[in-house]
Protein backbone atom coordinates (compact mmCIF):
# COMPACT_ATOMS: atom_id res chain seq x y z
CA UNK A 1 0.00 0.00 0.00
CA UNK A 2 1.25 3.61 -0.73
CA UNK A 3 1.88 5.73 1.84
CA UNK A 4 -0.25 8.53 1.87
CA UNK A 5 0.41 11.99 4.85
CA UNK A 6 -2.41 14.21 4.99
CA UNK A 7 -1.29 17.81 6.17
CA UNK A 8 -4.01 19.97 8.41
CA UNK A 9 -4.09 23.52 8.23
CA UNK A 10 -6.33 24.68 11.02
CA UNK A 11 -6.56 28.13 11.63
CA UNK A 12 -9.72 30.12 13.52
CA UNK A 13 -11.82 30.73 10.44
CA UNK A 14 -10.53 28.28 8.28
CA UNK A 15 -9.11 24.81 7.33
CA UNK A 16 -7.39 23.22 4.64
CA UNK A 17 -6.52 19.65 3.79
CA UNK A 18 -3.61 18.36 1.00
CA UNK A 19 -2.97 14.76 0.81
CA UNK A 20 0.91 14.03 0.30
CA UNK A 21 2.61 11.07 -1.21
CA UNK A 22 5.45 8.60 0.10
CA UNK A 23 7.65 11.51 -1.70
CA UNK A 24 6.30 14.83 -0.29
CA UNK A 25 4.39 15.16 -3.61
CA UNK A 26 1.12 17.10 -3.13
CA UNK A 27 -2.34 14.97 -4.64
CA UNK A 28 -5.85 15.31 -4.67
CA UNK A 29 -6.78 18.75 -2.91
CA UNK A 30 -3.30 19.63 -4.76
CA UNK A 31 -4.54 18.58 -8.34
CA UNK A 32 -8.17 19.82 -7.66
CA UNK A 33 -6.90 22.95 -7.48
CA UNK A 34 -4.25 23.36 -10.74
CA UNK A 35 -7.60 22.30 -12.15
CA UNK A 36 -9.10 25.35 -11.42
CA UNK A 37 -6.29 27.56 -11.73
CA UNK A 38 -5.14 27.82 -8.22
CA UNK A 39 -1.96 27.25 -9.38
CA UNK A 40 -0.63 27.42 -12.87
CA UNK A 41 2.24 24.45 -12.94
CA UNK A 42 3.17 21.39 -10.88
CA UNK A 43 6.41 23.19 -10.31
CA UNK A 44 4.60 25.85 -8.18
CA UNK A 45 3.56 22.64 -6.14
CA UNK A 46 6.71 21.43 -5.20
CA UNK A 47 7.59 24.53 -2.95
CA UNK A 48 4.86 23.48 -0.34
CA UNK A 49 5.66 20.05 0.45
CA UNK A 50 7.21 20.04 3.53
CA UNK A 51 7.32 18.86 7.44
CA UNK A 52 6.14 21.17 9.87
CA UNK A 53 5.59 18.96 12.97
CA UNK A 54 5.20 15.00 13.31
CA UNK A 55 2.44 13.95 15.52
CA UNK A 56 3.27 10.33 17.59
CA UNK A 57 0.31 8.40 19.63
CA UNK A 58 -0.11 8.70 22.91
CA UNK A 59 -1.78 5.86 25.42
CA UNK A 60 -1.34 2.27 25.56
CA UNK A 61 -1.59 -0.42 22.59
CA UNK A 62 -5.05 -1.14 23.54
CA UNK A 63 -6.25 2.06 23.72
CA UNK A 64 -4.72 2.96 20.44
CA UNK A 65 -6.34 -0.40 18.38
CA UNK A 66 -9.45 0.67 20.21
CA UNK A 67 -9.48 4.31 18.93
CA UNK A 68 -8.65 2.71 14.99
CA UNK A 69 -11.25 0.24 15.26
CA UNK A 70 -13.30 3.18 16.04
CA UNK A 71 -11.97 5.17 12.98
CA UNK A 72 -12.29 2.26 10.70
CA UNK A 73 -16.20 2.19 11.89
CA UNK A 74 -16.40 5.63 10.76
CA UNK A 75 -14.44 4.87 7.25
CA UNK A 76 -16.39 2.14 6.76
CA UNK A 77 -20.00 4.19 7.61
CA UNK A 78 -18.58 7.42 4.92
CA UNK A 79 -17.56 4.97 2.30
CA UNK A 80 -20.94 2.82 2.56
CA UNK A 81 -22.63 6.32 3.00
CA UNK A 82 -20.71 7.80 -0.13
CA UNK A 83 -21.58 4.54 -2.22
CA UNK A 84 -24.64 2.60 -0.63
CA UNK A 85 -24.76 -0.03 -3.35
CA UNK A 86 -21.18 -1.65 -2.87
Amino acid sequence: MARIVLALDQGTTSSRAILFDGRGRPVAAALAGLAVGVWKSMGQLSGIAGRDRTFAPRGTRAALRGIRAGWDRAGGTARHWANPGA
